[in-house]
């Protein structure tokens, strides 16, 4: 069963040459079917190229807000902790009272 299915198999597919190559492989580069087989390669290099554009930009948006983040210096981040422990006791005092 299996070798008639494959002799079948074989004189159906050396009875159609078309079904060996694609049309540039075939020599009509200029049909339609190369056409459209060569905008859908450019559609995908567009969607990548936009996937690869976006990852970058947000990578540079991740640098330049840890950038900003990093930038305050030491004083000013000791006062801004200072400052909401000071807020953070008295709120605890007043709610204990």
């Amino acid at each position: 069963m299996k070798t008639k299915l494959l002799l079948t198999g074989l004189v159906f597919i050396s009875q159609i040459p078309q079904a060996l190559a694609c049309a540039t492989c075939f020599g009509k580069s200029d049909s339609k079917m190369a056409a459209g087989m060569n905008m859908g390669i450019m559609t995908l290099l567009i969607v990548v190229f936009a996937i690869w554009v976006g990852l970058g930009a947000f990578a540079y948006y991740l640098l330049r807000r840890g950038g900003s983040a990093g930038s305050r210096s030491g004083s000013e981040m000791k006062a801004d902790s200072a400052m909401s422990a000071s807020i953070n006791e008295n709120d605890l005092v007043k709610n204990y009272q």
